[in-house]
């Protein structure tokens, strides 16, 4: 009688060994996705909350009508535009009538029309009355909608501090 094989067994015995292998791994990182996953779900509510407590400060138009630094509006609306600000520089100066005049120059590189447009559009919408005073524009020659460079000028009127009569 011949003594049976050990090549056969041995094969059973290391697939088996390796589908364990295999089934534990992807048990692990069912349980690393899971736990990732529900601190994720965590972060949420708790932004939630934040965005429920605060809702006035999240809100869209959240600084339209309120006094607002020119500066920080014009850089908070390059940012939600996508329009990357190379220089912003904030100067003030008396405008008459008991009125001063905030300005904010911002200069743009390589800007997409469409987002230069999204950007003036946001920034007169929650400005609180802020305009765009100048707009200067380089075309790109080789590419028609985009902007070598651009710089805008906006400005806003505040009442100013009333001097006294001699």
């Amino acid at each position: 009688m011949r003594s049976p094989s050990r090549g056969p067994v041995l094969f059973v015995v290391v697939s088996v060994l390796v589908a364990v292998a295999f089934a534990a791994d992807r048990y692990l990182a069912y349980r690393a996705a899971r736990e990732e996953r529900d601190a994720s779900v965590a972060q949420l509510e708790t932004a939630l909350g934040l965005l429920k407590a605060h809702a006035e400060d999240f809100d869209a138009n959240a600084t339209k009508g309120k006094r607002v630094g020119l500066k920080t509006l014009v850089q908070e609306s390059g940012a939600r535009s996508g329009v990357t600000l190379v220089y912003v520089t904030e100067s003030e100066k008396e405008a008459g009538k008991g009125l001063r005049e905030r300005s904010v120059t911002a200069r743009m590189g390589a800007v997409r029309q469409e987002k230069l447009v999204a950007f003036l559009s946001d920034v007169e919408d929650r400005g609180g009355g802020a305009k765009v005073r100048e707009l200067r524009l380089k075309p790109d020659k080789a590419q028609s909608g985009l902007y070598q460079a651009a710089e805008c000028v906006v400005s806003l009127r505040v009442p100013g501090a009333r001097e006294s009569a001699p």
